[in-house]
């Protein structure tokens, strides 16, 4: 069926394949956790953002409004990942308090993809503080879906043109909150005082 024209752009039954805007979801940590996500996104990424109007917007860090408003900036990094119970693939959002165990598993194997990662809140709140442990794959990273584009998904949705830049770390002054949550190696990991498997 043709497309039909109507006020000056067509109408459509369908967008185009290149039109994909919602087909991902940003997906946040539970109170109760969450287990067996799977790793697509090849290495760590993330930057500064701030809570601006009712939404996460990027930090512009020259011109940022909300800088000048002295509305406090947070890091967060985003993993594309499916999960494994559903095969559904979605955008994992993790904190910088969290980043260590990313960057710690992402630096001794160079590569995070196909890694399994659980994730939970330590005192089971909305908001709680993040842990997350990443273990090696059981299967092929080859077997693993092509990771979509974060920085082209974030763009889309914060509707900015943005520079996500590789492999980033938070800087030294959120390393502190880091070294607390004492996230090391994957054994090491403890939920509520229990080791996670």
């Amino acid at each position: 069926m043709a497309a039909q024209k109507k006020h000056g752009s067509e109408w459509n039954m369908q967008p185009d394949s290149s039109d994909r805007r919602n087909r991902y979801q940003i997906m946040r940590t539970p109170p109760n956790g969450i287990r067996n996500l799977i790793i697509l996104s090849h290495s760590p990424l993330g930057r500064y953002t701030h809570r601006w109007k009712g939404r996460t917007v990027p930090c512009r860090e020259i011109d940022c409004r909300a800088c000048e408003q002295e509305i406090d900036r947070r890091w967060y990094g985003w993993l594309f990942v499916k999960i494994k119970k559903t095969d559904q693939i979605v955008c994992f959002e993790y904190t910088s308090a969290a980043s260590e165990a990313v960057m710690q598993y992402f630096n001794r194997y160079r590569t995070l993809r196909g890694a399994r990662l659980d994730a939970w809140r330590k005192n089971d709140k909305a908001n709680g503080e993040l842990g997350m442990s990443i273990f090696p794959p059981k299967e092929h990273a080859e077997a693993v879906p092509v990771a979509p584009s974060r920085e082209k998904f974030l763009s889309v949705l914060w509707d900015v043109s943005i520079k996500l830049t590789e492999a980033a770390e938070p800087p030294e002054s959120e390393r502190s909150l880091i070294e607390r949550n004492s996230l090391n190696t994957p054994v090491d990991q403890k939920r509520n005082g229990r080791k996670v498997d």
